[in-house]
């Protein structure tokens, strides 16, 4: 990372793009974090030290100071700083901003010379944390409230699982299944969703995510704000980044991320309002999203009609009324006997 829009970063002078392009290298590893909290503690005490300065180092060289300080290797874990509005330097401002930065240079030094420790806090030794798991099961749709104000929506055969108490500086959950997030916006402090060897990262609000044990693909829907997409063995700059209307999708077997945008956000979200939507889905996925909806079995006549393609609004609450458009729409009968539904050809 540069030291010039590290720099920037601290001093609240940077842009949108430049906050975020700062926040996305924080997440590649703990190290950064630590690199910049000593970088950030090095920024207050250089306005100590330039109260103590002359005029003499307003004119070093940028470009020297540049190198320098991107040649250290800082330690210490921090918070990351809100992005402020920028304003105007005045001349005094950029004597001073300078100034700054050889301050900065001076006192890593002495940090290299006597080691890290001379900023260090002792911190409390972690606690193992506690999880707890909240499911559904088939036939069954519920939504909670996370300690963060956090509002999950769980579909049907789906699980989640959270610690008691979510960590200093970042909230982790694990899903399986499908789920609709309402993240509270906690800009110090991402929320972290790990699926089946992917993991979202929220910079937004609200998204859904699918991964069932038996789904090939893991699926993110953004309806409002930014997510973060990627596998959880790759860093956040080989995922992608995800806006309102986009469908991001990891193929399990492929290993292969894609990303693309959908007009009609229905077939993706509609279990969350109690209906069924599809848009040239396989009878195969109409046939896994019945059972889990309605608790129920259901059977193919003959192997190829799983094979058909449906796009249809399934909006009715009775069972049989949603069994009756499907057929309707696919040319089929179907026999129905307690909690076994059959499909089979019309002649």
């Amino acid at each position: 990372m540069q030291a010039e829009l590290l720099a920037r970063y601290l001093s609240k002078e940077c842009t949108t793009q430049e906050y975020l392009e700062v926040e996305r290298w924080l997440l590649l590893s703990e190290g950064n974090v630590e690199e910049l909290k000593i970088y950030e503690q090095l920024w207050r005490v250089s306005a100590n030290l330039i109260k103590l300065e002359d005029e003499s180092d307003s004119n070093l060289d940028w470009s020297v100071l540049q190198s320098r300080i991107e040649a250290e290797d800082l330690n210490e874990e921090m918070n990351k700083p809100k992005l402020l509005s920028s304003r105007s330097r005045t001349a005094y401002d950029n004597v001073s901003y300078f100034s700054r930065i050889a301050a900065i240079i001076t006192l890593m030094f002495l940090v290299g010379f006597y080691g890290s420790q001379f900023f260090e806090q002792p911190l409390p030794a972690e606690v193992e944390p506690v999880f707890k798991e909240i499911s559904m099961n088939k036939g069954q749709r519920g939504s909670v409230t996370l300690s963060d104000g956090t509002l999950v929506s769980l579909n049907s055969e789906s699980s989640i699982s959270l610690p008691n108490t979510f960590k200093s500086d970042v909230r982790e959950v694990y899903l399986e299944g499908e789920a609709f997030f309402e993240v509270a916006r906690m800009e110090d402090k991402p929320f972290l969703i790990y699926i089946n060897g992917t993991v979202v990262e929220v910079l937004g609000t609200s998204f859904a995510v699918r991964a069932f044990p038996d789904d090939e693909i893991v699926r993110t829907t953004v309806v409002e704000g930014l997510v973060s997409f990627r596998s959880a063995s790759e860093g956040i700059e080989e995922g992608v980044l995800l806006a309102s209307g986009d469908l991001g999708e990891f193929n399990l077997k492929q290993k292969r991320l894609s990303k693309e945008q959908v007009k009609n956000l229905a077939p993706y979200l509609s279990w969350k309002e109690g209906y069924l939507a599809f848009e040239n889905a396989t009878m195969d996925e109409v046939k896994k999203q019945l059972e889990r909806k309605y608790d129920i079995q259901v059977l193919f006549a003959e192997e190829d009609i799983e094979l058909l393609e449906l796009t249809a609004e399934l909006k009715s609450r009775s069972l049989r009324n949603v069994l009756e458009t499907i057929s309707l729409s696919l040319n089929l009968s179907f026999e129905l006997d307690q909690e076994v539904v059959e499909f089979k050809k019309l002649p």
